[in-house]
């Protein structure tokens, strides 16, 4: 029981907020890909699956977590995904895990979108949730996929950003501003891969959410053409099948390019997450102590924006304490997150399950049916509630 509660946990931790553009643009036998992926995490990375006599080689794009943002196999099959909200939504973190599994399966399967739509009917939709992911193959099809709902492209160009196209194919009636610009220079410009780089550049984003990784697939070539923090007049060309000849590797994209000024200050400018600086103290002071600095540098925040307050670093410290047996002190760091966040769901779902594991399930109730009030559509919540009455 304390085995299952624990990985319920660890699944509804957070992770870091994504909004991009992707989209495909073809004439004739030819196709390319272009895909801006946006993230405040500095760390963008490259990975390569050798293929073998099962599964197709493969080149993903992504972040320090490695879940892919992007990628191409060798026979050509793009992959892009969006978070229709922030991967912060710990409903979405639950089903990301079983979604990205199947994805890599499709990319390692699969050579066209038709074979990946045969893929995806065996399979529950269901982990699509709040998540777009767009497939195009080297034969100018492509498709867009949510839960429970399959767009397919009918036209000679394709958008996916981060309003979702598939609620609604009148391009007029979106109100994504990168979706607009996109499809304005598709259809006032001629095909060219440079029109692809320019479009990219006029969607590109900055701030504190940047784009960090952009891409030109292009799968009829196998040819990969990599930019990094918003520079597209630096780029990396990469061929798929001939760098799938090394044993699997994994590149920090940074490393690839010239420093730039902007992405070494961006760097700097970072806040420090929470958790990174109380895990410090957590093994050497009581939780007492503990509240007492996380109060007193976010009021010191107030003055200086040093630290990242986010609500998952509150859970990653709550989490190391319960890996360490420190039950009681797990619940004080999540009474403190429903403070910090009262209308947080999954801040009184944690607080309920710890209470579960301290053996207090009248108070674990209570938790849970606050929980509900706030995410009345929740299963999970729905679920626990439903154990706690049958006990």
């Amino acid at each position: 029981m304390c085995r299952f509660i624990l990985l319920l946990l660890i699944l509804i931790m957070n992770s870091y907020s994504n909004a991009s553009i992707i989209f495909n643009y073809s004439q004739n036998d030819q196709i390319f890909i272009g895909s801006n992926l946006d993230c405040e995490d500095a760390e963008s990375i490259m990975w390569f699956i050798g293929n073998d006599s099962t599964e197709y080689g493969r080149v993903y794009f992504g972040f320090s977590d490695r879940k892919p943002g992007s990628g191409m196999n060798d026979q050509g099959l793009v992959i892009g995904k969006i978070e229709g909200r922030s991967y912060d939504s710990s409903v979405q973190r639950n089903r990301n895990d079983l979604l990205d599994e199947m994805l890599d399966n499709i990319m390692a399967e699969c050579s066209t979108v038709k074979e990946a739509l045969g893929f995806l009917n065996e399979n529950n939709l269901e982990s699509f949730q709040d998540t777009q992911v767009m497939f195009t193959d080297k034969h100018c099809n492509s498709v867009i996929v949510t839960e429970n709902k399959i767009d397919r492209n009918r036209n000679y160009y394709q958008i996916m950003s981060d309003l979702n196209p598939a609620q609604n194919n009148k391009s007029e009636n979106i109100s994504s501003f990168k979706y607009k610009i996109a499809e304005n220079m598709i259809k006032s410009k001629g095909f060219s891969q440079d029109l692809i780089r320019n479009i990219l550049a006029a969607t590109h984003q900055e701030g504190i959410q940047p784009t960090q990784i952009s891409n030109i697939f292009d799968p009829v070539s196998g040819l990969i053409y990599l930019y990094h923090f918003h520079n597209y007049e630096n780029t990396v060309r990469i061929n798929l099948k001939e760098a799938l000849k090394q044993e699997n590797s994994e590149e920090n994209i940074a490393n690839l390019f010239p420093q730039l000024y902007s992405f070494l200050a961006y760097k700097e400018d970072l806040p420090t997450p929470i958790d990174q600086i109380l895990l410090n103290w957590i093994d050497h002071h009581n939780i007492d102590f503990i509240i007492s600095k996380y109060n007193e540098l976010k009021n010191d925040y107030q003055k200086v924006p040093k630290y990242d307050f986010k609500e998952e670093y509150l859970y990653e410290i709550a989490d190391y304490l319960l890996q360490n047996d420190r039950i009681g002190d797990a619940i004080l760091i999540y009474t403190l997150s429903t403070e910090e966040y009262p209308e947080s769901w999954e801040a009184y779902f944690n607080l309920a399950i710890a209470n579960i594991m301290m053996g207090d399930n009248e108070k674990a109730l209570g938790y849970l049916k606050k929980s509900l009030t706030l995410s009345p559509q929740n299963d999970l919540i729905k679920l626990k509630i439903k154990e706690l009455e049958l006990d």
